[in-house]
């Protein structure tokens, strides 16, 4: 008998996509995944591969099982000896809050010192502190109770207080929104004055003495006595874009700061079509996109002078409409090396989630979860470390830790091995006219450095069926060209899964073909 021809499966470079039929899965996309991209983190090829692992940075926890609360990093001038190997020219430190207490460690992380004055100097309770590092010096933080900063030469949490004027409240109730914009500290989000914000004067966060005569330029400023006025909706996000341009994140708007508000500024409505989620639920890539999490489910992307894009419509929109935001803690950030918008989704009551990564270039979603619900991010933050190896993203887990993303990773926890469970599940392939098909043979070839892969086939008279079917068998696939599977099925409709989820072990696919007969008119009749 003649050989049948092999037909490529299609990879789903598209990434995760339910907004379709089952029957109409647009080609290039997948209807089920897990922890694995489009993108291999270890070579940085174009082909499915199981994502990243984490490992402790450094292995203690910052204040018991606390959740971690803030993660922020400082930088300032060296005074290392000179030497002949070593710039040497600065200094970093992480600076973590867990349980309201100020810890930090050298970059690259060793071991945690206590901030003086830093155990229990914020609110304990709070799920979100917000902070800003001001001109590099020292990092001001919002926690809607106090008014402190730590000074990263002395490593010490001192009260901040002013040298003029009286620093933002209303009674009791102080700002949980914070962000450094035009040499000014800005703040926002008093519970009982939610629409209002306010800036320090041009170059000190001490000084808060504004709407008196004369006034300058460079004074302090607020909302409720200034030409631009306060923001019209409850201000949930400060994003400051660039130099002249200021965003405010509202409960179901985006309003648009342009220019200082003593020199010339205005307040203007972007849209009133979608707010921003609460806090950092926002990240702004190098050319200048912004990406965030709506305020009513979503994600968008949003450029100067445009309009908010949904870019998870026709995607993921369902999955997204379903988060609490009143509940849950939402955390954008932008992965370089790969160029993926990360969004981590952790509800307070440390129930499972599913966060996502967004690829930039193939305008693809990715499903990804962790295998222990301690490691669910509360706090998200992007180190600038000199080695490569400390230019990482870290995250901040329920269970007190913080862990780096690394590239080289097989485990969700490398300390204690908690394996990354992935998955793809391609198709549905369905031969010409929908009509019923016998499976001959499978090819299946890996990566080179793959571990062992399980792959099982799906096959029914529909697409949906067949997706919601039990496997038809398994079968055990390795690295490099595997020899052909030939065992058959029959259907109209067929998906293939590759899967692992044993620890300390990773896999990528390169490719997969299939030989497909249309069955005979006996067969038809039956299917």
């Amino acid at each position: 008998m003649r050989k049948l021809p092999l037909q490529d499966v299609p990879i789903p470079f598209g990434g995760y996509s339910t907004d379709a039929s089952y029957h109409g899965q647009r080609r290039g996309t997948c209807v089920d995944a897990s922890n694995v991209l489009g993108r291999d983190p270890q070579t940085g090829r174009a082909r499915i591969a199981q994502r990243w692992g984490y490992s402790r940075y450094p292995n203690a926890q910052v204040d018991g099982s606390n959740q971690i609360q803030d993660i922020n990093h400082i930088s300032y001038p060296s005074t290392a000896a000179t030497a002949s190997t070593s710039l040497a020219y600065r200094t970093l430190r992480m600076v973590v809050v867990s349980n309201g207490t100020v810890k930090y460690t050298a970059i690259p992380a060793t071991s945690y010192t206590t901030a003086t004055n830093g155990s229990g100097a914020f609110d304990s309770s709070a799920p979100f502190i917000d902070s800003t590092v001001y001109l590099g010096c020292d990092i001001y933080y919002a926690d809607g109770t106090n008014y402190k900063y730590f000074d990263a030469d002395t490593g010490t949490v001192s009260a901040w207080t002013a040298s003029a004027g009286t620093i933002p409240a209303n009674g009791s109730d102080k700002p949980r929104l914070i962000a450094e914009w035009r040499d000014r500290i800005v703040l926002a989000g008093i519970k009982s004055d939610p629409t209002n914000w306010f800036m320090s004067a041009l170059g000190d966060p001490t000084d808060w003495n504004y709407g008196v005569d004369p006034i300058v330029s460079t004074m302090a400023v607020a909302g409720n006595n200034s030409t631009v006025g306060m923001c019209p909706d409850i201000i949930t996000a400060i994003i400051p874009y660039r130099d002249d341009m200021l965003w405010f994140g509202g409960d179901h708007s985006i309003y648009q700061m342009t220019g200082d508000p003593l020199y010339g500024g205005h307040l203007d409505l972007i849209t009133n079509i979608t707010g921003i989620a609460w806090g950092r639920a926002w990240c702004q890539t190098p050319d200048g996109i912004v990406y965030f999490f709506g305020s009513r489910g979503g994600i968008y992307a949003i450029a100067p002078g445009g309009e908010p894009q949904r870019i998870s419509a026709n995607k993921t929109d369902e999955q997204l409409a379903d988060v609490d935001v009143s509940n849950t803690v939402i955390r954008l950030v932008w992965e370089d090396r790969l160029q993926h918008v990360l969004i981590f989704i952790t509800p307070l009551d440390n129930s499972a989630s599913t966060h996502y990564a967004y690829d930039v270039r193939a305008d693809a979603f990715w499903p990804m979860s962790f295998g222990d619900n301690n490691l669910n991010p509360t706090a998200v933050h992007t180190l600038d470390g000199d080695d490569p190896t400390d230019r990482v993203i870290v995250v901040g887990g329920q269970d007190g830790r913080v862990r780096a993303q690394v590239y080289g990773a097989t485990n969700d926890d490398d300390s204690d091995n908690t394996a990354i469970s992935s998955s793809v599940t391609m198709g549905p392939m369905m031969s010409k006219g929908n009509d019923a098909f016998k499976l001959h043979e499978t090819q299946v070839l890996l990566g080179s450095g793959s571990n062992n892969v399980t792959f099982q086939p799906f096959i029914d008279n529909s697409a949906e069926t067949a997706f919601n079917s039990t496997a038809l068998w398994s079968y055990t696939v390795s690295a490099g060209r595997n020899a052909s599977i030939r065992r058959s099925g029959f259907g109209n409709s067929a998906y293939f899964k590759l899967s692992n989820s044993t620890a300390s072990e990773t896999w990528s696919l390169e490719t997969m073909r299939v030989a497909m007969r249309q069955a005979g008119r006996s067969a038809q009749r039956r299917l």
